[in-house]
């Protein structure tokens, strides 16, 4: 699916997007394809009848205009398609039918099974074969044409099947693609679970145990229970601040980075020093601010730096032979929006990734409130569009 020049569902066919334009447009007209087919068919048929002298007899034309009937239905009937061509050829057996017994022998073998397709050919063969000795026996016309084994016939019905595995093998890892994505998905979940359980546990215990122990000094010793409800107040705030940071910048890709997250709540640098570590690995990627200078929660400012950080990261692994890597950050009304897009060739090695960094990106802006879109952009190279509301308040 294609939004705003973004495909926002991975396939298979988007490592590998480039398709020749005009093919690319004739494939999105299938029905301008199958009226091609048809005037390729019968078109020289019709020429040939209409100039080679003389009266030609009915079946003749009948045969052809049969012909172009029958192909209309050739994308979705093949197998009776390529029977009812072989009784049409039986009308009149010297029509040259090659061409249209071609077209629908690929339609047969690239759309079916490879069993289906050796019963339709058969049964074609088969019904031509009867065609022609019922009209022996009315017409005593010993001519016998039977082009469902004609050579060219054949070498359509081979390409046919050869694309139905390419088709069956680009199935298979769109399946992969989704299974993949499917399967971070669940880990970033099972993650986020996991340390949301050691937060919340920890915090509800130490809340539990202030709360009985300002309860049970309220009348002996008033300060006391005053202090304790202090520290539930304090405590309560902490555990809100710990749950976010949880949930906003889980990660196993800098251990560091997550431990100094775990004292200090909030660590991250400045998005012009994350720059500063692309280019000297030779990302060439450009940083643009625009809007007002706006003071970031500490929140939206990780979520933000950690969306960024991955964009990068995915730009220097897969975007071969960029020229440019933008990263533009733009505050507007209440909205802050952040963007990477580099002109690079998204290399086929993107099949073998995890797929954990575009659902992390998708899952952070939605836990910050927003939303995100990755995928190659229909001109070449990645964008990654991430937009977050502004407040971050914690209430």
């Amino acid at each position: 699916m294609t939004t705003k020049g973004i495909i926002t569902r991975i396939r298979a066919s988007d490592i590998n997007p480039e398709v020749w334009p005009p093919a690319r447009w004739l494939l999105a007209r299938p029905r301008l394809i199958d009226a091609l087919v048809i005037a390729s068919s019968t078109v020289p048929q019709l020429v040939a009848l209409s100039f080679s002298g003389g009266e030609q007899p009915l079946s003749a034309w009948i045969t052809v205009i049969l012909v172009g009937v029958a192909l209309w239905w050739r994308r979705d009937h093949a197998f009776w398609v390529i029977i009812a061509l072989a009784v049409i050829s039986c009308i009149h057996p010297t029509m040259y039918l090659t061409v249209a017994f071609a077209f629908t022998g690929y339609s047969l073998a690239s759309t079916g099974p490879i069993a289906r397709t050796i019963t339709g050919v058969a049964s074609a063969f088969l019904a031509a074969a009867a065609g022609l000795g019922v009209r022996w026996l009315i017409t005593a016309d010993g001519t016998f044409s039977n082009p469902v084994f004609d050579a060219f016939v054949l070498i359509a019905v081979a390409l046919g099947l050869a694309t139905r595995g390419r088709k069956d093998r680009r199935a298979a890892v769109d399946e992969l693609i989704a299974q993949r994505i499917e399967n971070a998905r669940q880990l970033e979940r099972t993650r986020i679970a996991a340390e949301m359980h050691d937060v919340v546990a920890h915090s509800l215990s130490v809340m539990i145990a202030l709360a009985d122990g300002a309860a049970a000094s309220r009348e002996r010793d008033p300060e006391q229970s005053a202090r304790a409800i202090d520290h539930l107040a304090a405590t309560s705030r902490s555990a809100l601040i710990e749950m976010q940071t949880a949930i906003g910048v889980l990660r196993t890709s800098d251990v560091k980075l997550d431990d100094a997250l775990d004292s200090s709540g909030y660590n991250v640098p400045e998005l012009e020093k994350l720059v500063e570590v692309f280019r000297a690995v030779h990302l060439p990627v450009v940083l643009i601010r625009e809007g007002n200078a706006v003071d970031f929660s500490p929140n939206l400012r990780t979520g933000i730096y950690r969306i960024a950080q991955e964009a990068l990261t995915n730009a220097l692994r897969y975007a071969s032979d960029a020229t440019r890597v933008e990263l533009r950050l733009s505050v507007s009304g209440d909205t802050t929006r952040l963007r990477v897009v580099d002109d690079g060739r998204s290399e086929s090695t993107f099949a073998h990734g995890s797929g954990q960094g575009i659902v992390g990106i998708a899952e952070r802006a939605r836990l910050l409130g927003g939303s995100s879109e990755a995928g190659p952009l229909l001109q070449g190279g990645w964008l990654v569009d991430a937009s977050i509301p502004l407040r971050q308040d914690v209430r």
